[in-house]
């Protein structure tokens, strides 16, 4: 190990440097940003001679390669790095977007790589794409021999066909400590949500498929404990007054100020909490008769 990287070995966490190295612009940004939100500093590379040129300059703590990189694919660029003393010890997680060969994580191994990731998810950039994010930030605690307490986020889910909404809202969220589901339409959304359970539902009102006020009632049904928020058009009022008055919780216009978003997060997660707590002691009660 290098002596610049060995001074940073009993630095806090908040100061580890990571190295990201993706060819997809949209991906490798919503990469940086979560990182940044976890306290890490963020190097970026988008090809795989960008990334050993840096890794070999900044001698970052960790690596995160992307299979598929141009120019020098992850996996070569992983053999490259742990062939070298000056950047051998720096741990490599090698991640695969789409899990398409059984062999991949074995030739990562093989490699050199600390540890692979495959099928990423299931946090969404907003279009489309599924990051999971959650899993790579442990995975990086983990390799750097971090053992945070772990926090479950609350879970926000937002159905809305824009994608640059989905992507400001999914921006948003994350940095008021929300684990975010963003989905064009409901059968991604629950193919996204898996087993989970959100905390608090955005629903846009006009899309093309199904619109907000029709899967109000399926939101309700489905997630009794979540607080349910319609996104409608500025001057809206009369459809924001019939989602309210069809169980919805809140309402914002768009197009959406952030800082009002932020102040409606925090006063609908509060909602949230209670009623989930008053739902647990009502089966409480109910089971103890």
């Amino acid at each position: 190990m290098s002596e610049q990287a060995a001074l940073r070995v009993n630095e806090p966490a908040a100061a580890r440097r990571i190295l990201v190295a993706e060819e997809d612009p949209e991906r490798l940004t919503a990469l940086v940003d979560r990182l940044k939100d976890e306290g890490f500093e963020v190097l970026s590379a988008q090809d795989g001679l960008e990334a050993l040129d840096r890794a070999r300059e900044e001698v970052p703590d960790a690596i995160v390669l992307n299979m598929l990189l141009r120019r020098i694919d992850g996996l070569r660029v992983c053999e490259i790095l742990k062939s070298n003393p000056a950047t051998t010890n720096i741990p490599v997680l090698l991640i695969a977007g789409v899990h398409v060969d059984p062999d991949e994580g074995q030739r990562a191994l093989a490699a050199g790589a600390d540890r692979f990731l495959s099928d990423l998810g299931p946090l969404s950039t907003g279009s489309g794409r599924d990051l999971g994010q959650g899993d790579l930030v442990q995975a990086l605690h983990t390799l750097l021999g971090n053992t945070p307490e772990v926090e479950e986020r609350p879970i926000l889910l937002a159905i809305d066909d824009d994608p640059d909404n989905r992507a400001f809202l999914t921006k948003a969220a994350l940095k008021q400590g929300f684990d975010v589901v963003a989905a064009p339409n409901l059968i991604q959304a629950e193919r996204l949500l898996d087993t989970r359970r959100p905390a608090l539902i955005l629903l846009d009102v006009q899309m093309p498929e199904e619109s907000g006020l029709t899967l109000l009632p399926r939101m309700l049904r489905d997630y009794p404990e979540a607080v349910v928020i319609m996104m409608t058009a500025y001057g809206s009022e009369q459809v924001a007054a019939d989602a309210l008055r069809g169980g919805a919780d809140d309402y914002i216009a768009k197009p959406i100020d952030l800082q009002r978003l932020r102040e409606m997060l925090d006063r609908n997660l509060e909602k949230q909490r209670l009623r989930a707590e008053r739902q647990t002691l009502i089966a409480r009660l109910k089971d103890s008769n």
